[in-house]
């Protein structure tokens, strides 16, 4: 059992018993008290203080959980590495599920659709998890169920959907946080059309996000200006262009930011554990691709404190020891959550998927200097840092394997003969070979948007969304507008530090936008949840033919227009002011 010990600023010895405790401001609080405290009166030392304990509770001895937990809570109390949200919410609590995303499956009998799609959608949204759902097995609306009689036809995979959604609005999971889903429908599917347009209008299917899965065979159609056919089965339904549907596709990206597009057959291609599990779905965010019935667990390290400010440069012992340790943790995470379904369960312990990633990339690179984000520089030193990134981790993973033993479906020649393994250096392999490796899955870019505004860090690969902009909420049912600064932004004009280089999403051109993630998505063995900024005028055109050009290097990618939702949160403002100017908007 660790005990809350408060010191030293500088120490950056994980397994310190003394660190600093840093004091949150007010949206830091208030995301912590709405989100992941255990009560009102819980701090977020002791937040991680209860999390730290529960995790290093599957240690073997009692020396290792004090040796783990002092570790755990030094490099979460000062936002190193924040785990998601579940495992901060549920760590110490009786039936506390600590995995943020599930995949569960469906096929075409209303049997399944009640046993193992509805009901189980419940329990796991109960319980807090976010669900991802391949509904291309359910029939489409119109053909007859032939058990049922002559006049009795199907609804189709929209209407199930539907009436998912109803059910999920009853239920809430932990910090009021509101059941999530995603539905995922490939492309050869007849009711693709449907599918797509079903949430054009403003708050329908809300708990839900929209995903098409595209293939190669489409792709390649789309380019060659080739028809593409819409099949269940051995029926063919109707053959159209595929440039008819891919048009389709684009425009609903553009005008209400959903559908996001899935490179399924990438996903499947790319899979770690090809000899053994086929990838179903995604979560809802899109960034890991699971098989039917199972779950991984996140977390992200903290990438703004991996910054050695007396050498302008990465501290990449600071960033090894920490992934170490962060996927210790991850890993720990499966042995003493509680899983709501016992099949997942049993499916989790024998794959052991974990998702590190990071979130702090653009802060990082603001005070590296780094002028533009996407840019010739940037995307050389993104190149370099994950590349690096990957390596350390996946050798953190098969060291622990030598310690704890490698997950129960590992092979070693056929794990490494999967298209991400065969791409790791020699050293990195032959420790994988030696020693095993601990885990199906290390590595994965969460969107981390709570996590973030909690480490008052820039989310995920994200550039930040301005570096002064107005944020709406609700006091009662008054909305109301406050100003804010980005922390880092604030912070160089308190200092009087140059902020010329400092820009916000919307300034980043998409191409730059998913350049970065097709950079980053070579490193990463799941997914990247990451969303292309666009300006209300960008034109439809243009955004196909990026899309079109960038489709064989990412997995998956979600579109977002300005102005495309009735409903805006945050609104960018001026900030291209003198220093004296800008001080004065901090005072206010």
């Amino acid at each position: 059992m660790v005990t809350e010990k408060i010191s030293c600023e500088e120490c950056e010895d994980l397994s310190c018993s003394i660190t600093s405790v840093p004091t949150l401001d007010g949206l830091q609080d208030t995301v912590h008290k709405l989100r992941y405290a255990a009560s009102d009166k819980e701090t977020w030392s002791q937040t991680v203080l209860r999390t730290a304990n529960a995790i290093s509770m599957s240690e073997k001895t009692p020396e290792l959980c004090a040796k783990f937990g002092q570790a755990y809570y030094n490099m979460m109390v000062r936002f190193d590495f924040v785990p998601g949200g579940r495992i901060l919410r549920n760590s110490g609590k009786p039936k506390g599920n600590l995995l943020n995303c599930f995949v569960l499956g469906v096929e075409d009998n209303i049997e399944s659709i009640a046993l193992d799609w509805y009901g189980p959608g419940m329990i796991v949204s109960k319980y807090g998890g976010g669900i991802g759902f391949n509904v291309s097995s359910l029939r489409p609306e119109g053909e007859q169920l032939k058990t049922q009689g002559n006049n009795s036809f199907a609804t189709g995979p929209v209407s199930f959907v539907d009436g998912l959604n109803h059910v999920l609005r009853l239920i809430r999971g932990g910090g009021d946080r509101r059941a999530a889903g995603l539905a995922l429908l490939e492309v050869w599917h007849p009711e693709i059309f449907k599918f797509i347009n079903s949430k054009h209008e403003d708050g329908k299917l809300e708990n839900f996000n929209l995903s098409v899965g595209v293939n190669d065979a489409f792709i390649k159609a789309v380019r060659g200006g080739k028809d593409w056919e819409l099949a269940f089965g051995s029926k063919k339904y109707k053959t159209i262009k595929a440039t008819e549907l891919w048009d389709y596709i684009v425009k609903h990206a553009w005008e209400v930011s959903e559908p996001g597009i899935i490179n399924f057959e990438k996903m499947q291609r790319e899979n770690n554990l090809w000899y053994c599990d086929t990838i179903s779905s995604t979560n809802p965010c899109g960034e890991l691709p699971l098989p039917v019935n199972s779950a991984c667990c996140l977390g992200s390290i903290n990438l703004s404190n991996m910054y050695d400010e007396k050498k302008n440069e990465v501290n990449w012992k600071k960033l090894r020891d920490t992934i170490a340790l962060s996927v210790r943790f991850l890993d720990s995470v499966l042995d003493v959550s509680y899983y709501p379904i016992t099949q997942i369960g049993l499916n989790v312990q024998a794959a052991r998927r974990i998702g590190l990633g990071t979130m702090g990339l653009h802060h990082l690179m603001l005070k590296l200097g780094i002028k533009e984000y996407g840019s010739d520089e940037a995307l050389e030193f993104i190149d370099e840092f994950y590349r690096r990134f990957r390596d350390i981790s996946y050798l953190a993973s098969s060291a622990l394997a030598l310690e704890k033993g490698s997950f129960d479906k590992f092979v070693a020649e056929k794990f490494l003969q999967g298209t991400f393994p065969s791409t790791l250096p020699r050293r990195v392999r032959t420790s994988i070979r030696e020693n095993g490796m601990r885990n199906g899955t290390v590595l994965s870019i969460a969107p981390t948007g709570t996590i973030g505004l909690l480490a008052g860090t820039s989310q995920s690969l994200e550039p930040i969304f301005a570096p002064i902009y107005k944020r709406k909420y609700y006091e009662g049912r008054e909305v109301k507008e406050v100003t804010e600064f980005d922390t880092l932004f604030k912070d160089f004009v308190v200092k009087g530090k140059d902020v010329s280089h400092f820009i916000g999403a919307t300034e980043v051109s998409p191409k730059h936008h998913i350049e970065v993630q097709s950079t980053v998505q070579q490193y990463v063995d799941n997914s990247i949840s990451k969303t292309i900024n666009i300006e209300k005028d960008y034109p439809i055109g243009k955004l196909s033919y990026l899309l079109l050009d960038n489709i064989d290097d990412i997995k998956g990618t979600t579109i977002y227009r300005r102005g495309s939702r009735k409903s805006e949160i945050l609104t960018p403002c001026e900030y291209k002011l003198p220093n004296e100017q800008l001080l004065k908007l901090l005072k206010k």
